[in-house]
């Protein structure tokens, strides 16, 4: 008699729980990432006092900061190609326009990719119709960016091979082909085979709630099976994006005339990819602290590629460094979306209370089916 009052007030109470770090989760993510930052600080205070910040080469930071913007137009260009063509009524000014709000976003929402989630909403709002179609363009076209840095990644390897005496060095190189291979072998089954027909897919369709949702995701795969140049296209574009994206940090190097402490160009085009995937996957404002913290890691890595007589401190703090310069490239771009963002604001407001809502109506029923 005395265990269903005793699971229903344990269920209320994550509830709560659950709600209450829903709604202060932005700024708990902010004081993680500043700890992380005050953390990295402080191990390279000594090695970042010896780089001269005066005789920053504002040439270079303004080519960052170019790069920056070029990068991110080339990732807008990408999703406005998938959206088309789901023969969805989308522009390249919409593809922009909620790109940089995205972008501004990113350092609201978890991780890299938080920015992700207030595009799929507001494209889906846009589009109701379709609107699980149009919010999975969104994070397929994510996935084709983390597959193309993989691919960047991996083929900048062939040229530090053989890695024989570099074990961590080794195992990135592993991780790097693996996503490389895994992506394009995925995109290669979804586009030139019949696996989205088949009966596995089929059977997912029975599933309460993501059935119906799965169902369409399906119409717009086998959409995409007539359109296969389109998608390997945006292949083309991530690759050509990223390549931008990493020759920011390699430009920020130069800014601070970093040296033999900074990997070479093609050191960077194969260690960068890591940290950047760290910076996803780590639930920090646009990964703010953990991106840093995975740059100054490969940096100490590079030095053991290039058998530099540098120390490990310098190195890292060398890293530490670039990475600040390029967020200070990437927070001056993301500015641009704080005027989309502000004209724009209602109905961005407006789409996410009423996913916040549906959020609430569904962990509600959800819980109340536990409790009973």
């Amino acid at each position: 008699m005395f265990l269903i009052p005793s699971r229903i007030t344990t269920v209320k109470l994550l509830r709560s729980l659950i709600l209450q770090l829903r709604k202060h989760w932005v700024w708990l993510k902010w004081i993680v990432g500043i700890a992380i930052l005050a953390r990295l600080f402080q191990s390279n205070r000594e090695s970042l006092g010896k780089i001269d910040w005066d005789q920053l080469n504002w040439s270079y930071f303004a080519l960052c900061v170019a790069l920056t913007g070029a990068a991110f137009l080339v990732t807008f260009l990408r999703w406005y190609y998938l959206v088309a063509a789901q023969n969805l009524p989308f522009t390249k000014r919409d593809a922009v326009r909620l790109g940089f709000i995205g972008v501004l976003c990113n350092y609201v929402g978890p991780g890299g990719a938080g920015g992700d989630f207030v595009k799929a909403i507001l494209i889906a709002k846009e589009h109701p119709e379709r609107k699980a179609v149009a919010a999975a363009t969104v994070f397929l076209d994510r996935l084709l960016g983390l597959i193309a840095l993989f691919c960047v990644g991996a083929l900048a390897s062939l040229t530090f091979l053989p890695l024989t005496d570099h074990p961590r060095l080794q195992v990135l190189m592993t991780v790097l082909w693996s996503g490389a291979i895994g992506g394009i072998a995925g995109l290669f089954l979804l586009l030139h085979t019949s696996l989205p027909k088949s009966r596995l897919v089929a059977w997912m369709f029975r599933i309460k709630l993501v059935g119906p949702i799965l169902e369409d995701i399906q119409l717009g795969i086998l959409l995409y099976q007539t359109r296969k140049r389109i998608l390997w296209g945006a292949v083309a574009l991530s690759l050509v994006g990223h390549l931008m994206f990493l020759s920011v940090f390699y430009c920020a190097s130069l800014a601070l005339d970093s040296g033999p402490a900074a990997p070479t160009f093609l050191g960077q085009l194969f260690l960068i990819p890591a940290a950047e995937l760290v910076g996803v996957l780590i639930p920090t404002p646009a990964g703010i602290g953990a991106l840093e913290g995975a740059v100054q890691g490969v940096f100490v890595m590079g030095i053991e590629i290039a058998s530099q007589p540098v120390s490990k401190e310098l190195a890292a703090a060398a890293g530490f460094s670039t990475a600040l310069v390029f967020r200070m490239s990437n927070l001056l771009i993301a500015l641009i979306g704080g005027g989309f963002y502000l004209t724009n604001r209602r109905d961005i407001e407006e789409a996410l209370e009423e996913e916040e809502e549906a959020l609430d109506a569904e962990s509600g029923t959800q819980m109340g089916s536990h409790a009973e």
